[in-house]
């Protein structure tokens, strides 16, 4: 049990890191993502650079790609 609990939490760590990087490249003329007020106090004041933001975004895209391409290419038929 506590292996499903964990890869839970592993999961929603990516979702966080990946939403906090798309909130780093919304445009500000945007609702926030998470509702609040962008800046400090609001529920977006963690703040990356916006290099930071596009290579996890990249990376997650390019991650979850390669690892779809090889679950197919070992998928029995």
């Amino acid at each position: 049990m506590s292996t499903a609990v964990e890869h839970q939490n592993l999961i929603n760590a990516q979702r966080g890191l990946l939403g906090v990087a798309m909130a780093r490249i919304q445009p500000t003329s945007l609702t926030p993502v998470f509702g609040g007020q962008n800046g400090p106090g609001g529920a977006t004041s963690l703040l990356i650079s916006l290099t930071a933001a596009v290579c996890v975004i990249v990376a997650w895209i390019v991650g979850w790609t390669a690892l779809g391409a090889w679950r197919m290419a070992k998928r029995d038929v």
